[in-house]
């Protein structure tokens, strides 16, 4: 699972959607993370998880989440 995780941030991180939203608040942190584990026939599938990653930004008093499923980012 943390592998999963890593791999998530990673192409989180690489993205154009964070980069850009980066530049606008540098000096927010990774504050949380989640993913919804769901077994199909008894077993896990990670590779179908989605996760939320959230930043914390002090310039606002704000979490920005970031919701990656599959391919796509979405920031909420």
């Amino acid at each position: 699972m943390l592998k999963k995780f890593n791999e998530n941030l990673e192409f989180l991180e690489n993205s154009g959607e964070f980069k850009e939203w980066r530049e606008k608040d540098k000096e927010s942190y990774l504050t949380s993370c989640f993913t919804i584990v769901s077994l199909k026939d008894g077993e896990l599938f990670p590779d179908d998880f989605d996760w939320q990653i959230d930043y914390y930004s002090r310039n606002n008093d704000r979490i920005h989440s970031f919701l990656i499923r599959g391919e796509n980012i979405e920031l909420k």
